[in-house]
């Protein structure tokens, strides 16, 4: 398989038609199985696969820190060999590393890896956030 790494940049409604008609193609492809009459390697038929890889900005009020990181729960990358990528992306961008926090599990993280590259805080003027 070959993997293509794109940016995608549009209104959710037309990122969403997008996903939706590549995920409607089917693409042909040859197995490893072969054919015991014909001694070829049978044909299959393989979803085109798309796999988002987004960037989330969440903001929040700090004192919500807590609850908005077991809401979101953070971790680290899948593998340690990704995770040095996503330190390097944090350094980029300037920001801190994602705090401790106590995990829960919820119904909506079922099936979603959410990788914690880093938090930054808004300015403040006089203990008071800038929005």
């Amino acid at each position: 398989m070959v993997h293509l790494i794109v940016a995608v940049r549009a209104q959710r409604e037309f990122i969403n038609k997008w996903e939706e008609a590549l995920g409607a193609v089917y693409l042909p492809y040859e197995t490893e199985i072969i054919n015991p009459k014909t001694g070829k390697r049978m044909m299959g038929s393989l979803q085109l696969g798309l796999r988002p890889v987004r960037l989330y900005d969440v903001t929040y009020p700090k004192a919500q820190q807590d609850l908005v990181l077991k809401l979101v729960r953070p971790t680290a990358a899948w593998t340690t060999k990704y995770q040095k990528y996503f330190n390097w992306l944090r350094r980029i961008l300037g920001l801190a590393e994602v705090p401790k926090y106590q995990e829960m599990e919820f119904p909506h993280q079922r099936f979603v890896e959410v990788i914690g590259i880093g938090t930054k805080e808004d300015k403040t003027r006089n203990g008071v956030e800038l929005l």
